[in-house]
């Protein structure tokens, strides 16, 4: 797994977690070919990282891997219904699910990846866990369904984007985070600040892939009408940016005009202003994870964090080992 390759004790972890979600997915059947390959590339496998590093290397391997591939299969669920109403086309360097295999065929295996998901929890403990792993579908599902409603508005508010992207991302990092820490407890507590700060994680991680899709020459966002935060921070600083956006729709193959945009958000301080809000949620959930990890944990929790963000943290003394 090349993102955790220079880190061989998580990255064995999450070989095994793979291992689980390949020998569940079925060899025979119409859902073979469309499945096999998700569970092929696993891309950074972030929220699987991040339950094994709440639970501890040493807590419960079994339930904890089954747990993390779960989890693991309701994200690539929630990424394929994103791709249906993004019309995305390319994910993790291949042709996406809808692209292949249509419309139908990729809701279908979303519904099928849920399936997987509820099937790798069969046998687990719920006792010990916080209600899992459902009670972030609601919300998550409400965002999605606000996402695509709010396409091409002008009308959204910094505060209104984050309480979206809170439920569409930041939840999956928060059961990781809560999910994981409440199977190292004899009996689940104190799980509320880890749930706190695999949200903030997570919230900052979206707003990472915001300003790297503003550095896309492919713009998949603005093209869609997805417009994150740091558009929103643009139009309140720069207004007569709406005339611009305005002139955005569906198909619209301007490649001109994309530029021409991005190069006004650059123009203010949205860029700095989203890098802020992103330092702010990291050293929130850093602090936590800090007091809350064992130290071989932090230390891989610390690696993750620097080669994600880089520079982000504002009190380096959270990133020394």
């Amino acid at each position: 797994m090349g993102f955790w390759q220079d880190q061989p004790k998580l990255n064995e972890r999450l070989n095994q977690i793979q291992e689980i979600m390949q020998a569940e997915v079925p060899r025979t059947g119409r859902f073979s070919a469309v499945l096999t390959p998700l569970t092929a590339q696993s891309g950074k496998m972030l929220r699987p990282a991040l339950l094994v590093l709440s639970a501890g290397f040493s807590t419960s391997p079994w339930e904890v891997n089954h747990l993390a591939a779960a989890l693991e299969f309701l994200h690539l669920a929630s990424l394929i219904h994103d791709d249906i109403i993004d019309h995305g086309r390319e994910r993790r360097g291949q042709p996406t699910v809808v692209r292949q295999h249509g419309t139908a065929m990729a809701l279908y295996a979303g519904d099928y990846l849920i399936f997987l998901a509820a099937r790798c929890l069969y046998g687990l403990e719920a006792d010990r866990l916080p209600r899992l792993p459902m009670d972030f579908m609601g919300p998550l599902l409400e965002a999605e369904a606000e996402q695509l409603e709010s396409r091409f508005s002008m009308e959204q508010t910094p505060a209104g984007y984050l309480a979206r992207i809170e439920a569409k991302t930041g939840l999956l990092f928060s059961l990781a985070s809560s999910a994981g820490f409440a199977v190292r407890q004899e009996s689940p507590h104190d799980i509320e600040p880890m749930k706190r700060a695999g949200l903030d994680f997570g919230i900052a991680f979206q707003l990472r892939d915001d300003l790297a899709d503003l550095s896309d020459s492919a713009y998949s966002d603005l093209r869609e009408g997805n417009f994150t935060l740091p558009v929103i921070f643009a139009l309140e600083e720069d207004p007569a940016l709406k005339v611009e956006l305005a002139d955005l729709g569906p198909g619209i193959p301007d490649e001109a005009a994309f530029d021409r945009i991005v190069r006004r958000i650059e123009g203010t301080g949205a860029i700095r202003r989203t890098q802020a809000v992103i330092r702010d949620h990291l050293n929130r959930s850093a602090a936590v994870f800090r007091s809350h990890l064992g130290a071989e944990e932090w230390r891989h929790y610390e690696w993750m964090n620097q080669q994600l963000f880089g520079g982000y943290y504002e009190d380096q003394s959270l990133c020394e080992n």
